[in-house]
Order: structure tokens, then C-alpha cells, then sequence
């Protein structure tokens, strides 16, 4: 199987860049812009940055994204521009909410567009499983009940993330350990008056499920195949939710297994560039010799309705390929002997969270 972070996303928040004015300041001052007093940096990005930040006001905690909106190209102003209108559109326990939006915010000399984002203290769900593996089934499938119903959300007001992956997953943390949805910078949002938004993007296309798109975009190991093999610049289009339906498939097989189910839905990049192995398993409808390659010792071992549920997804026909609302009503998601009460997984997810502070403390030590 793959590196799981083989291939870097092209979304705004994903390549490492230095910047020395998010360097720890020697002033007090250096940390304020508007109304936020910047604490540490939780990530930064090809634009900008995201700092935990308290906001001066009323003393509020936040993760605070900083993007450099004047220095974009047109294109990535479009990008921001929808990741903001994506989640004003879109309001859900299960997506990390965007509680305050600041244009033109001056901090040292340059004007950032400043994303005041709910606060996370879980994380990211792709440390958890890089640091102690897979979930447990009961876990897993939490998990992906909750990723079901912020995507359904989404849809119904015409948002399709199109960048589903573990590092665009966070938690909540303490209590709950609830499923938060974050990074819409590569999101398409069509209105339901059947115009996109977005000229890049959309064909005027309605929205709902049979939205249509044509920019191909996402990271390579989650991106559907209708994405993966279209020819560049050939006209292609796809359908909004199914190719999410496929990435959320790949991110539950990575919650169950641990490592991701192929490299690329498609041809490899090296010569001779055959078929991955295992996404042509799957395209050839031999699922069944997927799974016995992917269960091998010591690999973890995947009961019969995941597998099917799964099944269901990684169909190579998008026509044949399951939607969320199908897939809220699968006999596996329903099955009650495979279901976690959700105070479980939240104690569960709490010992983790723990062992993999104590890991990360130690290799500091180290």
C-alpha cells in the first residue's frame, strides 16, 4: 500500500512556506491584529497561516486563518472566495464552524483576510491513526455516520468539498470527540437557481445531487477516477457528490485498515503507468480479490458488511457508485452490534488523544 501522505493537496493549506512575520514576535503588539491576539501556529499554508488566537473582545478562544487575499492570482482570490461563501452557506455540528470574517485586516504592512474558525483541541483525525493505526469498527463507523451527515448537509445546499482526506478532518476534543469537517479552499458551490457562483468551476449546472463540475482538483490518493483519468482540458465533467462519496470511502477504508486502499485510482505516475493494482481490482468489479490482498497478516481484519459497505463505493462507474443518502440506510451503518454508543467512542478517543500526547512528548525527549 502507499505512503498515506504521499502527494500534497493543491489546496490553500497545504504546502509548508517560512514566513518570518509568523515567527514567535519579541512585542506584545507583534501578536495583535484586529481584534485576535495571536497565540502559537497551528499550520501554515502556500497563502497564509492558522494561529490559535484569542479573540481580545471576549476573551474567546478560536483558530484564526490568515490569508494573504491581495498577493493571490485571480484564480486563488476565487478560491478564497468560495471557501468563504462554502462555509457561510453551510451551518452543522458536524462541520468547523466560521463564526467572524475580516477583510482587509493590516498586519505588518500587508492586508489578510482573516477566518475566525471554531476551536478544535481534538485535532487532526490523520495524527491519531499515523501515530496507534486503525479504529476499532465501532469507532470507524462514528465516525463516518457523522462525515455522512455534514456531506448530506452540504449537498442539499449545493457545497461539494471535492478535498476529503483525514488531514481535513478534525475533532472536538473534550467531552465529545465529535467529527468536525474543516478546509473548503477547494470546494465548489453551485446556487440552487441552477447559476454557478463560481465560473471556474461549474457548467450552470442545478444543484443537488446531480450538480456537475469540471476542474480537477483534490489530492491524488483520495480523488475519484472520473477525476484521476479525464483528459486534460478534454471537457470533462463530473458529478459533485459522487466524487465525495468516493473520498469519504477512502478515508473510512483508512480508518478500518490503517493505510489507504491504492495509490491512485488510476494509471501510476511511473512507467510503464499500469492500472494500480488494486483500484483495477476494483474497476474490474474484483473486489473480492481486493480484499484478500488487503487482508493478509498482519494486516487488521475487516468484517463481511464494512466490506460490502465499501464495496458499494468504490465502484468505478459513478453511476454504479452508492450515494450518501444510500448510504445512511445500509444494513452495516444500522447493524446495532457493531454500533459504539457515542460516550464510548468519545473515552476511547480520550485514551487515544492521551497516548499519542505521551508518544509525541517522548520523541521530542528523544
Amino acid at each position: 500500500s502507499s505512503d498515506m501522505k504521499h502527494d500534497s493537496s493543491i489546496s490553500s493549506g497545504s504546502s509548508p512556506r517560512q514566513d518570518s512575520r509568523f515567527d514567535e514576535g519579541k512585542h506584545a503588539d507583534d501578536h495583535i491584529v484586529d481584534d485576535y491576539e495571536l497565540k502559537r501556529i497551528l499550520g501554515k499554508g502556500h497563502f497564509g497561516t492558522v494561529r490559535l488566537a484569542q479573540r481580545i473582545s471576549t476573551g474567546n478562544y478560536c483558530a484564526l486563518k490568515m490569508i494573504e487575499y491581495n498577493k493571490g492570482s485571480d484564480r486563488q482570490r476565487e478560491l478564497f472566495r468560495r471557501e468563504v461563501l462554502a462555509m457561510e452557506s453551510v451551518k452543522h455540528e458536524n462541520i468547523v464552524a466560521l463564526q467572524r470574517t475580516v477583510y482587509n485586516a493590516p498586519f505588518f504592512g500587508t492586508n489578510f483576510l482573516l477566518l475566525e474558525l471554531e476551536e478544535c483541541r481534538g485535532g487532526e483525525l490523520f495524527d491519531y491513526i499515523m501515530h496507534d493505526g486503525e479504529f476499532p469498527e465501532g469507532v470507524a463507523k462514528h465516525y463516518f455516520r457523522q462525515l455522512m451527515d455534514a456531506m448530506v448537509a452540504c449537498h442539499q445546499l449545493g457545497v461539494y468539498h471535492r478535498d476529503l482526506k483525514p488531514e481535513n478532518i478534525l475533532l472536538s476534543g473534550e467531552p465529545h470527540y465529535n467529527l468536525k469537517l474543516g478546509d473548503f479552499g477547494l470546494a465548489a458551490v453551485v446556487e440552487t437557481s441552477g447559476v454557478n457562483t463560481m465560473d471556474m468551476d461549474g457548467i450552470g449546472a442545478s444543484s443537488g445531487p446531480q450538480a456537475m463540475l469540471r476542474t480537477r482538483c483534490g489530492t491524488r490518493a483520495y480523488q475519484a477516477p472520473e477525476i484521476i483519468n479525464a483528459r486534460p482540458g478534454g471537457g470533462n465533467i463530473y458529478e459533485g457528490e459522487l466524487v465525495d462519496v468516493w473520498s469519504a470511502g477512502v478515508v473510512l477504508f483508512i480508518m478500518l485498515l490503517g493505510n489507504p486502499p491504492f495509490e491512485i485510482a488510476g494509471r501510476t505516475p511511473a512507467p510503464p503507468h499500469n492500472f494500480d493494482w488494486w483500484y483495477n481490482a476494483c474497476r474490474l468489479n474484483r473486489h473480492a480479490d481486493f480484499w484478500l490482498a488487503h487482508q493478509r497478516p498482519p494486516c487488521p481484519q475487516v468484517n463481511s458488511e464494512p466490506k460490502q459497505f465499501i464495496n458499494r463505493i468504490f465502484q468505478d462507474n459513478p453511476d454504479r457508485r452508492a450515494r450518501f443518502t444510500e448510504l445512511t440506510q445500509d444494513v452495516w451503518i444500522h447493524n446495532p452490534q457493531s454500533t459504539w454508543p457515542p460516550e464510548n467512542v468519545a473515552r476511547y478517543m480520550s485514551d487515544r488523544a492521551l497516548a499519542m500526547r505521551r508518544t509525541k512528548e517522548a520523541e521530542k525527549l528523544s
